[in-house]
């Protein structure tokens, strides 16, 4: 097995993903701009049924304007993420999924087992060990890293993973989460969740405009307020519309992301361990669980 070769395609890969992850941002951006003149557009046009006048399409201020408006929306919400997930580093998102320390001096067989092996892939990897964490009521195979660096980073893993695995397999499962952490993929996933949470709040400013249409009645406004409301319904609805579109793409992109860094992961553990049968068995004994490396907790899916 040429892992190396596997390695640097994955590497590739990601940056190829990355770069496609910019562009749907700055299309989103785009479309805040477009989408709501292509509205006024047709309301222009119901206004002007006969007009020979040539429609502007183009306004560099108001572009100028509302390029600062997403920006700070899809920036601001980000860098707020980014440092709330750094604030709470690996111990606190490990014990937010229930999670409990296993300390080096315990007595518990599965548990010294798993430290010894955590020891042994952070030799073999050459970097700190990080802070081990167990997630007691979790029955499925599954383990992660949180974290921002290799430095505060912490590896938690399931009941199901440290009882039911052999010694080989649950080797295979850690040196391919210290993969992660010698990848940076930690900081990686940390930055596009920041990036998507920033897309969620265009949705998020479109759902707040779209609810001043339950807050009166158009027939009690003037003329002039009642097509106010509706060009703010209209562009409530838009936002809401861009916010979803950008948040899918990026959610697709992200995951295709996710998935290349896990196959540089797979081709990492092969290196650590020089053992490709311990993963290949992990990987063959959640294919046949039920739950397989579901988590219960719900903080899985934020």
């Amino acid at each position: 097995m040429d892992f190396f070769a596997q390695q640097d395609q994955a590497r590739k890969h990601t940056g190829r993903l990355i770069v496609l992850f910019c562009i749907a941002v700055a299309l989103t951006v785009l479309m805040v701009y477009f989408l709501p003149v292509a509205a006024w557009y047709v309301y222009w046009r119901h206004l002007n049924p006969g007009s020979t006048d040539v429609f502007q399409w183009w306004h560099p201020k108001i572009f100028i304007y509302v390029m600062e408006f997403t920006l700070f929306l899809v920036i601001g919400g980000s860098i707020y993420k980014i440092c709330e997930l750094r604030y709470a580093g690996g111990e606190g998102i490990a014990t937010m999924m229930g999670g409990r320390a296993v300390h080096p001096e315990s007595t518990d067989f599965f548990e010294k087992r798993l430290r010894n092996i955590v020891e042994e892939m952070a030799i073999a990897s050459g970097i700190p060990v990080p802070s081990v964490y167990l997630l007691p009521r979790e029955s499925g195979i599954n383990a992660f890293v949180a974290g921002f660096n290799p430095s505060n980073a912490t590896i938690a893993v399931t009941y199901g993973a440290m009882t039911g695995l052999t010694r080989d397999e649950l080797q295979g499962i850690i040196a391919h989460e210290f993969s992660h952490i010698l990848n940076n993929d930690m900081r990686i996933n940390i930055h596009l969740v920041g990036l998507l949470h920033g897309l969620l709040l265009i949705g998020l400013t479109g759902r707040i405009l779209t609810g001043r249409l339950f807050s009166g009645r158009l027939t009690r406004r003037s003329s002039r307020e009642n097509q106010a409301h509706v060009m703010t319904l209209i562009l409530g609805m838009l936002l809401r519309i861009i916010g979803w579109i950008g948040l899918f793409f990026c959610s697709v992109i992200k995951a295709s992301i996710s998935r290349s860094r896990e196959r540089l992961a797979d081709a990492s553990a092969v290196q650590f361990t020089r053992n490709p049968d311990g993963l290949a068995g992990a990987l063959e004994k959640i294919g046949g669980l039920y739950n397989g490396s579901r988590l219960e907790a719900w903080e899985a899916d934020v």
